[in-house]
């Protein structure tokens, strides 16, 4: 994966009905409805083609983290689970979860791989559900440390106006928003925002020929991504105060 790639961030809510029934308790399953763009569901395939660029070739192009609240994103309190999605070296899923521990200290980890199944009948590799993840315990760690180390949870709140939401970032921007509190930019098909330093997000909303840019495939949208990363970057007016124009 290049050093400057592609981030995907899904953003659900607890009180969201349409992300409860999109994710169900956040693992991959088979049998989760088609609620993600693109008419894709939260599964092995879909995550695997995000990550791979559409390419399917178990070749690692993109980030992704899920990130799930108990509700408003504009609280970073209210982020109470995460989940980091990549692939292992042989190609098959990889799904790291992390969430708030219920004694109110440390933290609650569980890991799942990508099962492999082999068909009785046909001796052939079959893509199916793995058993649960054990959730474990840890002490030592706490998860509100943790979460920040990963997650520039300040800042994504301030792009969120609903549930669930698809934002793409730039790594290096993302990564020097954590490390070294520089400004956080962020793309939505359709939208164009720009953060304000100790002030609200302030936007635009693009005309579109595309109905509901916003919800574009995920899949199309790293795609494009890869070849025109652009979109990612700060714009020259990057810091200028805007106001929200309505198209006509």
């Amino acid at each position: 994966m290049d050093t400057n790639h592609p981030i995907l961030v899904i953003g659900t809510s607890q009180m969201c009905p349409h992300c409860v029934n999109m994710r169900g308790d956040g693992w991959p399953s088979e049998s989760q409805r088609v609620s993600i763009p693109g008419g894709h569901k939260w599964n092995v395939d879909f995550f695997k083609s995000v990550l791979t660029a559409g390419k399917n070739d178990g070749i690692q192009r993109v980030e992704i983290f899920a990130i799930h609240y108990y509700q408003r994103a504009s609280n970073p309190q209210n982020l109470i689970e995460f989940s980091i999605f990549s692939l292992t070296k042989t190609g098959k899923l990889l799904v790291r979860n992390f969430k708030q521990s219920p004694r109110g200290e440390g933290i609650m980890h569980a890991s799942y791989e990508e099962p492999e199944i082999i068909d009785a009948k046909t001796e052939a590799k079959v893509i199916g559900d793995a058993l649960k993840p054990e959730w474990k315990y840890n002490p030592d760690i706490d998860f509100e440390k943790y979460k920040r180390s990963w997650l520039p949870v300040d800042s994504i709140g301030q792009f969120s106006s609903y549930f669930p939401f698809f934002m793409y970032f730039s790594s290096t921007i993302w990564w020097a928003n954590i490390l070294q509190g520089s400004p956080l930019y962020c793309y939505i098909p359709g939208i164009k925002l720009v953060h304000q330093a100790n002030d609200h997000t302030k936007y635009i909303i693009d005309r579109s020929t595309d109905p509901n840019p916003e919800f574009k495939d995920p899949i199309k949208v790293v795609e494009e991504l890869l070849v025109i990363p652009d979109v990612l970057y700060y714009p020259p007016d990057h810091g200028q105060i805007y106001m929200r124009i309505q198209e006509t």
